[in-house]
């Protein structure tokens, strides 16, 4: 790009008159260099590439629940994708309703500038979930890089419908006893099923994370979001959330004795360019 000056923008230019010729000006011209990134921490760091813009990034992994650290020497730019832990999904009450589903954790996703320093990376849990007439916990918050992602909102043990969370809603499914589906990280949940999760090309493929839980409807479980969510619970067995996708678990049937399914662990990702 032509500067003002008729010079390349970016490139260092000094100018200054020689001794030996006072009237007579040299020209010094250095291009910048290219600041890039490098830090450590996470349960991974690996090379890939991403498939859509097709450059060559440094991932780092955070999988493992609560405090770790991401340790940066040299600071730039990095990019993020940070998940936060699902709700489990509620038991439902005999003779009300069934139970409702768990709702996934929020997707943040950007680019931040890092100095050389540590940063605490909090990865959130997801929620157990409850049996009976009680609604479950929100899941954990996740956190890195000043940016957080909250955790789905607790699966309502009654009404119909199923948990929300920052961005989506539970959807309502007021006939007979039938429950709602929990939100997902992309999508409103349904009627009965869990809402879609966030797709993502961040770590080198095409993956779904982030699903809502299933309710069940007419006795029958439903199926849990794309990405991970827990499908309802008709059959006694608990259909949780897949871990490190902050899916929302899969609502019980109601009789008291179907607890509803656990949220799925929140992950984190951080990257650079190679």
């Amino acid at each position: 790009m032509i500067g003002f000056n008729g010079g390349l923008i970016g490139i260092n230019r000094t100018y200054g008159a020689t001794a030996a010729s006072p009237g007579v000006w040299t020209l010094d011209e250095t291009l910048p260099t290219k600041r890039k990134v490098v830090a450590s921490g996470g349960n991974s760091k690996e090379e890939i590439t991403d498939p859509v813009d097709g450059f060559i990034y440094i991932l780092h992994s955070f999988t493992s629940t609560g405090d770790t650290s991401f340790i940066v020497a040299q600071g730039g730019v990095v990019e993020y994708l940070i998940i936060g832990g699902g709700s489990g999904g509620s038991g439902g009450v005999a003779f009300v309703n069934y139970g409702n589903g768990g709702s996934a954790g929020v997707a943040r996703t950007g680019n931040t500038t890092v100095a050389a320093q540590t940063y605490t990376v909090t990865v959130g849990d997801g929620s157990a979930g409850t049996p009976g007439e009680a609604a479950s916990d929100a899941g954990g918050n996740s956190v890195a890089l000043g940016i957080t992602a909250t955790g789905g909102n607790g699966a309502p043990a009654t009404g119909h419908t199923g948990a929300s969370n920052a961005d989506y809603a539970g959807g309502t499914n007021s006939t007979g006893f039938n429950s709602g589906g929990g939100a997902g990280a992309g999508a409103n949940g349904s009627s009965s099923t869990g809402g879609a999760g966030f797709t993502s090309t961040f770590t080198g493929s095409s993956v779904v994370r982030g699903g809502g839980g299933g309710a069940v409807s007419s006795a029958v479980g439903q199926p849990g979001g794309t990405g991970g969510g827990g499908a309802g619970n008709a059959d006694g067995t608990s259909f949780n959330g897949t871990d490190n996708t902050g899916s929302g678990g899969g609502g019980g049937r109601g009789d008291g004795s179907f607890t509803g399914g656990t949220g799925g662990s929140g992950v984190v990702f951080i990257r650079y360019r190679k």
